[in-house]
């Protein structure tokens, strides 16, 4: 299955330990009336959080309902088991914390 689009983040947990998040929203597929699209979040490489398919009525639909759903999934991690969020590796040495907004913008 091919991605559509893909991003890694960065976690801190309260003990300090950080964990790299990797998002992917695959490529919708079609089936009878309807479009299903699979997103995923992984652990360090290896420890799926995520693995679920959405489905919308078209590409489009589905497409949205997709990057919604993993929004409101991330933030669930997050607010679980994370404190601070950085955007890349070099982010979390410097300390340049970023939001879930910067992730997923919101107009």
């Amino acid at each position: 299955m091919r991605s559509l689009t893909e991003t890694t983040i960065y976690a801190q947990t309260p003990d300090g330990t950080v964990d790299e998040l990797h998002l992917v929203v695959f490529d919708p597929i079609n089936e009878e009336n309807k479009c299903a699209i699979r997103v995923s979040v992984t652990r360090n490489q290896s420890d799926v959080l995520v693995d679920e398919s959405v489905y919308g009525a078209d590409r489009w639909q589905a497409i949205m309902i997709g990057i919604g759903f993993l929004r409101l999934r991330v933030s669930l991690i997050l607010k679980k088991s994370y404190v601070t969020l950085y955007s890349t590796r070099e982010c979390v040495d410097e300390g340049r914390e970023i939001t879930l907004q910067l992730i997923f913008p919101q107009y």
